[in-house]
């Protein structure tokens, strides 16, 4: 693993670590879900308030964005852990 100097600290992985790294434990793929659920949960109560339509548009996209990205984590977590030497990321 080898760090490349960048203003978001990137990092040159060969395909084994990157395949390693996105394999979570089921501990963490565990919490990923509940943090899912619970972002879910706070989508489904958002409540629409006509005097203030932006507020509510930015505040579903902004849970959209965290459903799509922990969604993202476990996908790439199962892909990673049942195609362990198979096709790349």
């Amino acid at each position: 693993m080898k760090n490349i100097h960048h203003s978001f600290n990137r990092y040159q992985l060969s395909d084994e670590e990157q395949r390693a790294g996105a394999a979570f434990s089921l501990s963490n793929q565990a919490v990923i879900q509940n943090l899912l659920a619970t972002v879910a949960e706070e989508k489904l109560h958002l409540v629409l308030d006509p005097q203030n339509i932006t507020a509510y548009a930015q505040q579903e996209a902004y849970l959209r964005g965290q459903l799509d990205m922990l969604r993202h984590l476990l996908d790439l977590s199962q892909f990673s852990i049942t195609n362990p030497l198979g096709e790349t990321l």
